[in-house]
């Protein structure tokens, strides 16, 4: 199968990183991938690095009809057997493009934000059953929608020595840490947990460490408030990393304070590594964590919830090795990079019958019986 990826982006995140791990677990099993999007950004450069063919496609607004001509010419030219768009942008140049070349497009919706611009596409998939939700009640039409849950590579046999990290990061012997892996950005709840350090001094030796591209407006917002409250020096920003799994088996646990979250590859890399997680019971967060069983939830918007959660790991002996023993075995029956990228398959060969069944001519009509 020929598959054509069409993704509007410039920075680093979850979708992103899905979309390369999609590509080369496609491009692993056998089939050809492309990808169409923005040629300087982080997807894009690491498509480069991979020798992947690419179309540098500027997509401007939603309305750029030279990209989508260009984005239906290059796909007859590849001779894709399907486009498959990511959020709104993507999924809406794939699904032009796809009416013009006369193929079928499938598009993803990442985020419970994510549901226009995604009727013309002949399967849409949803990461989440909140998404799929949200789709649904915004007008999707449900026949279209197949929930796929988000899968990564196992990180575990990579994770390296925990300890050794932990003095790389010149961080206490005896803290307790923290983690926090995503993109910079409210979404993510940073700023809840450098309130939760400063308004809980039973938890004075709480550190957090941040991983992900931090030179943002909402980075600079956080390390601001961390030094107006006191904090800053409990806080490590790391930037983009490559060695997530190492720096995962560092941590105690892996927090997800989100405000909002269609489904977490951060909570399915740190399941891969089989470390607990804290997190709000927003949308995907509450379908990947079973509260009490394979991490802790809190309230959206809750510090006290937070900083309760944090107690129990801290209080409760085991219990952070019984939460992260259950979230690995949930991993490996349902969130491994193989169960993605077979459902996915699957989606694309319903996507391209549904199309070969639109365009086959009418049956015959038998004779009238006289």
């Amino acid at each position: 199968m020929k598959i054509l990826l069409v993704i509007h982006t410039r920075t680093v995140g979850g979708v992103e990183r899905h979309a390369m791990a999609l590509m080369q677990g496609l491009r692993a099993r056998g089939h050809e991938v492309a990808y169409a999007g923005p040629a300087k950004g982080w997807l894009g450069r690491r498509v480069a690095e991979l020798g992947l063919p690419m179309l540098d496609l500027r997509m401007r607004g939603y309305l750029d009809l030279p990209s989508m001509l260009r984005l239906a010419r290059y796909a007859g030219d590849f001779g894709a057997d399907l486009l498959h768009g990511h959020s709104q942008r993507g999924s809406h140049y794939a699904a032009m493009a796809g009416l013009i070349a006369r193929l079928p497009a499938v598009a993803t919706a990442h985020s419970p934000r994510s549901w226009r611009f995604f009727g013309a596409a002949r399967r849409i998939i949803a990461v989440s059953d909140s998404v799929r939700r949200t789709l649904v009640e915004h007008g999707r039409a449900e026949r279209k929608i197949r929930v796929v849950y988000n899968g990564v590579v196992d990180l575990l046999p990579g994770i390296g020595n925990a300890p050794e990290l932990r003095a790389e990061l010149d961080l206490p012997p005896d803290a307790l840490i923290g983690g926090m892996v995503s993109r910079l950005v409210s979404q993510k709840g940073h700023d809840l947990i450098v309130r939760l350090m400063a308004e809980h001094a039973d938890l004075h030796n709480f550190f957090l460490v941040v991983v992900g591209p931090d030179r943002t407006r909402w980075g600079r917002q956080v390390r601001e408030l961390a030094e107006s409250l006191g904090v800053a020096h409990r806080l490590r920003f790391l930037g983009e990393r490559h060695d997530v799994g190492p720096l995962m088996a560092s941590f105690d646990f892996v927090l997800a304070p989100s405000r909002q979250e269609g489904f977490s590859l951060t909570l399915i890399e740190a399941a891969s590594v089989g470390k607990p997680v804290i997190a709000t019971a927003v949308d995907g967060n509450a379908e990947m964590i079973v509260d009490g069983v394979t991490g802790l939830l809190a309230e959206p918007e809750s510090v006290a919830g937070l900083a309760s959660a944090i107690r129990r790991l801290r209080d409760e002996p085991g219990l952070g090795e019984r939460l992260g023993a259950a979230a690995r075995e949930r991993y490996e029956r349902e969130f491994t990079d193989e169960a993605m990228i077979r459902r996915t398959v699957a989606v694309y060969s319903e996507a391209i019958d549904s199309r070969r069944r639109k365009l086959e001519p009418p049956r015959a009509l038998p004779p009238l019986q006289t």
